[in-house]
This record gives C-alpha cells, sequence and structure tokens, in this order.
C-alpha cells in the first residue's frame, strides 16, 4: 500500500483495501482526510462499503464499491448482501458502483451468448427485491471490451452506479460518467454530485412494485379510513397527502 501512495503521489491519503491472507487486494479505496472522513462498514472478497462525510457536512452517505466475481454462484454471496443491507441502508442515501459482472437486460451486451435467463436474471431481481436502481448516465453503453475484434468481440455493459431512492431524492441531478476504456478492458467511473445544488421539496415518488407486496391493499383500506381533518374539498385535498406519505414510509419500513 506504501508503494500504492508513493507511485501515486498522494502520501497524505489514506486507503483501505480488500486484501485478506493469501490473496491479492481487488478492491482499493483511498480519500483526501482533508476533505471526508470515511469510516469502513463492511470488507469482503467481492465489495467494500463506506460511511462518507465531507469535512464541511455537505455529504454524509454510504458507498459500496462492487467487484463481482467471474461465476454467478460465487456472485450470490454479493446479491444475498444488498438485500441483506438494503433495510439498514434505506433513511440513508446508499451508492453502489463498479464491476458488477452481470448485466440488466438482453440489450446489455453485444456478441456471445444471447441466450437470456437463467441466472443472468438474479441482479435485476436483487434490485428489484431490494428497490434500488441505476441512475442515469453519460458516456460509453457498453463499459467491458474482450478485447477482441470482428466475429469474436463482445461488449457488455458490466459496470454500474446504483442506488436508492433516499440518494436519488437528495440528489436528483446526480449521473454516472463512462470514460472510454484505456489501459483496463473496463471503463473508468466517474459520480457527479452537485453538492450545492438548489433542494426542492421533495417529491412524492410511488414505485410499482409496493402494489406487488401482499400487505399492499391492506395498508391502504387502513390508513385511508384515518379522520381527515376539515369537511371542505380543499381541506380533505389537504389531508390526501399525508396519507400518501404514510403509505410510503409504511412500504419502506416493513
Amino acid at each position: 500500500m506504501a508503494s500504492l501512495q508513493e507511485g501515486l503521489e498522494l502520501s497524505n491519503w489514506r486507503f483501505v483495501s480488500n486484501a485478506s491472507d493469501g490473496e491479492a487486494a481487488r478492491i482499493i479505496v483511498g480519500w483526501d482526510p482533508m476533505w471526508y472522513d470515511a469510516q469502513c462498514l463492511h470488507n469482503s472478497k467481492q465489495w467494500v462499503t463506506f460511511r462518507v462525510v465531507s469535512v464541511d457536512q455537505s455529504l454524509d452517505i454510504n458507498i459500496s464499491f462492487i467487484y463481482g466475481l467471474n461465476t454467478a454462484a460465487a456472485r450470490q454471496e454479493v446479491w444475498n448482501y444488498i438485500r441483506r443491507y438494503h433495510g439498514a441502508f434505506q433513511s440513508r442515501p446508499w451508492i453502489l458502483m463498479g464491476d458488477f459482472n452481470a448485466t440488466l437486460k438482453v440489450t446489455d451486451s453485444e456478441g456471445g451468448d444471447r441466450h437470456w435467463g437463467g441466472q443472468k436474471l438474479d441482479f435485476g431481481h436483487c434490485l428489484h427485491q431490494a428497490e434500488l436502481h441505476s441512475i442515469p448516465y453519460k458516456g460509453i453503453k457498453y463499459t467491458w471490451h474482450n478485447c477482441q475484434e470482428l466475429n469474436n468481440q463482445i461488449l457488455k455493459k458490466l459496470d454500474w452506479v446504483i442506488s436508492n431512492t433516499t440518494f436519488t431524492g437528495k440528489w436528483p441531478e446526480a449521473y454516472a460518467q463512462f470514460l472510454p476504456r484505456s489501459v483496463s478492458d473496463h471503463s473508468s467511473i466517474l459520480l457527479h454530485i452537485k453538492r450545492d445544488q438548489y433542494q426542492p421539496r421533495p417529491r412524492f415518488k410511488f414505485l410499482n412494485l409496493w402494489t406487488e407486496r401482499e400487505d399492499f391493499l391492506p395498508h391502504i383500506e387502513r390508513i385511508w379510513h384515518q379522520h381527515a381533518h376539515g369537511g371542505s374539498w380543499g381541506l380533505k385535498l389537504h389531508g390526501t397527502m399525508p396519507k400518501l406519505c404514510l403509505i410510503k414510509t409504511r412500504c419502506l419500513m416493513s
């Protein structure tokens, strides 16, 4: 790690890796303590999760750096981790970024095996269950290239920036940028967050997947029959929004 700091000329930075006994590091995270305080929450072969707080307190988020293994069976550990912690992290902005080694849909690849199904669905199912989504991005679509040409060429979107609704609610203009590949067969990622952007009043957001829950209609019926203050049309409408927000809160909490 010392040689890395010296080579990058970042002697004042701090670094954490997921190196373990007998295995080299697959993920290395560095930060400048003059600007950020970073606390490592979880460290594994396929992910490293931090809580990152800026010195001026304008940024306070959880970030998971992902490097998925090559086999679908091994990546089950990643999907299980995401499903396990999405509830604990739902009240805080959470970003997951890196090489997931997985695609979300058939159009995320060109060349190679075009069959879609089976274990290729695991990534999408995981995000659906954890109520996470890919944030908007710019730059190249296919972030991985097999370094071959013509009929042997394979292109895939394996690198992603995923977030929860708490993150997008706080930074609705955030986006990822995927840079052209250079020395690596993967694209580099930049996450753009405008920390000083105008913060509008939060909009009501409803996820269609909530309707698939068995307890969705009972929640609606129970909350909607609670007393609404006022008798005029305007006051009844005024009472509707708190009920909608309560329904959303119940769906997120349970």
